[in-house]
């Protein structure tokens, strides 16, 4: 879905429909997953960051790309089931409107 060069890194996100999952990868590595559950109105999602890279901000990256592609495809809201997805939308009441 998209690629961001930050100071010769590469952060790649796709989404793997077959999975029910988003993936992060950091210069072809993977660093971040967001599992979730489609049942065609909401999403319930909880993220995972692999340990080593624990602490880098790549759980809040993959959190924030998954919600805004929940948005784009319309009709949905997410359902934050896992304490981390619950608590980035607490740091983002931006975001809040596609909350269930």
């Amino acid at each position: 879905m998209g690629e961001v060069e930050n100071e010769a890194v590469v952060l790649t996100f796709a989404e793997h429909a077959s999975l029910s999952r988003y993936a992060l990868r950091r210069d072809g590595e993977l660093v971040a997953t967001l599992d979730h559950r489609d049942d065609g109105m909401t999403v319930a999602a909880r993220a995972y960051t692999v340990l080593a890279v624990h602490g880098q901000s790549h759980a809040g990256e993959i959190t924030s790309r998954a919600v805004t592609a929940i948005e784009a495809r319309g009709g949905r809201t997410v359902r934050a089931e896992r304490p981390y997805v619950a608590a980035w939308f607490r740091r983002h009441p931006e975001r809040a409107d596609i909350l269930a």
